[in-house]
């Protein structure tokens, strides 16, 4: 009978002390985990949680330090009667809807587009990550001098064509009626996060599912509809 040696017996003890390791972290209980965990989410429920609640309870009137100590919903009441409220709600839903559907679509293709250039060049990581890097106040800030009747675009425009009238006829695009310029910003914002999260995904998915659909004759159209899309589809909705 054959005897195994001492190289295949450490390599034979290395794959069951893992096998063993992993059956424990498989089969470790929920208390533990809680334990291991406690620390932080008693940070984040005092700090969150705290806060969360006194704004709930100042919101209902209920306020000590003010001399109001009754509960009470006519705070909601008179918000939510407010017709302020309701034009105010109805644009944040409206620049956030648009903003997000348009940032998307271009974040799709700008993915698409340079998928394959992506993994080996570093100037596109970097020229993404330079709105990640700006806050919004800074990015808003810049989108004014931009856009602005009096901003950089209007007068770069007028140098070139050499017409007055054309700076006085530029568009509003800043403080307009259909906030052209918030949403802007929040493209701009929104475009470099969502084109990193989809770049993960198609540098993974490999060509083998788009050649089989090209054997198939499926149009491109239809390979991103019934293959890209629904592998990328979890991601965008997450970004």
């Amino acid at each position: 009978m054959e005897t195994e040696g001492p190289e295949k017996q450490i390599m034979r003890n290395k794959k069951s002390n893992r096998g063993e390791q992993k059956k424990r972290a498989q089969q470790a209980p929920i208390s533990h985990l809680l334990l291991l965990l406690g620390p932080a989410l008693l940070v984040i429920i005092f700090l969150f949680g705290g806060g969360l609640l006194i704004g709930l309870m100042q919101a209902l009137g209920f306020s000590p330090d003010g001399g109001l100590q009754s509960l009470t919903t006519e705070h909601f009441s008179n918000v939510l009667s407010d017709p302020d409220f309701a034009t105010s709600l109805g644009l944040t839903l409206y620049i956030a809807l648009t903003s997000t559907a348009i940032a998307a679509v271009l974040s799709i293709s700008i993915a698409l587009t340079i998928n394959r250039w992506a993994t080996t060049s570093k100037a596109i990581h970097f020229i993404l990550q330079i709105p990640l890097a700006a806050p919004h106040l800074v990015i808003g800030i810049s989108m004014i001098f931009l856009i602005a009747p009096s901003g950089l675009i209007s007068r770069l425009t007028t140098s070139i064509t050499g017409s007055p009238e054309l700076k006085s006829s530029f568009p509003i695009l800043v403080n307009d009626t259909w906030s052209i310029g918030i949403i802007l910003v929040y493209i701009w914002k929104e475009i470099p996060f969502m084109t990193f999260m989809l770049l993960a995904v198609l540098k993974n998915m490999g060509n083998e599912l788009h050649e089989a659909g090209a054997t198939l004759k499926a149009s491109p159209l239809q390979r991103f509809r019934y293959i890209t899309l629904p592998i990328i589809r979890p991601n965008l909705s997450a970004a």
